[in-house]
């Protein structure tokens, strides 16, 4: 599974490099899809050939927190440039990564499989998913507080679009943990992949948009 999303990042790399003419509408969404495939190669590379390694660990774990700070960030600043609640998107990311580095050694891999792959450190299973979980939603926050302040930009198709690529990502995992609890242990794995759809919706805002 995480094979077939780095692919998929990377045809949208691929061919938005190569033949979309306005690159600079879609810088940001292309950065957020770079950090995706990075992420994703990750997952697939430690799945296939069992790599449990701190490490590569730790820089999937931060890879995918990176991933999903920038397309939060960016978002924030089409919605609402220059804010000063735009850079609490990457309060979690920040916060971990030097604390990553001090506790590298509880960076481990549990299991791998060829669907999903579950991690564990030195933050529980449970503490990293409501931390990224608010991170998330931060960024949905400032979203819905915009629009609905804002009665034409609600009219706008574009715009709803947007607000349910990166409503739906969320929502579902906090749906698939309710009727599958062990769905936690893979949080990153699976919102790994759910990102994509943020990264879509971005990206066709961006390209319909022009900004």
């Amino acid at each position: 599974m995480a094979l077939f999303t780095a692919c998929i990042a990377f045809c949208v790399l691929f061919n938005f490099l190569l033949f979309y003419k306005n690159k600079a509408a879609v810088k940001n969404a292309l950065i957020v899809f770079g950090i995706i495939f990075f992420n994703q190669a990750v997952e697939f590379a430690v799945s296939f050939w069992k790599i449990d390694i701190p490490a590569i660990n730790l820089l999937f774990i931060m890879t995918f927190n990176f991933a999903l700070s920038f397309s939060v960030y960016f978002l924030l600043e089409k919605i609402q440039p220059g804010s000063k609640h735009n850079w609490k998107s990457f309060l979690f990311s920040v916060m971990l990564l030097p604390a990553g580095f001090v506790y590298l050694a509880s960076f481990k891999m549990l299991s791998a499989g060829f669907f999903l792959a579950s991690f564990r450190y030195f933050a529980s299973p449970l503490a990293s998913m409501v931390l990224i979980l608010l991170q998330s939603f931060l960024g949905l926050f400032f979203l819905c507080k915009v629009l609905w302040d804002n009665s034409e930009l609600r009219k706008i198709y574009y715009y709803r679009l947007l607000l349910s690529g990166y409503a739906i990502p969320p929502l579902l995992f906090c749906a698939v943990c309710i009727v599958f609890p062990g769905a936690v242990l893979y949080f990153e794995s699976i919102s790994g992949k759910l990102i994509l759809l943020s990264g879509l919706s971005f990206l066709f805002f961006s390209i319909k948009t022009g900004k």
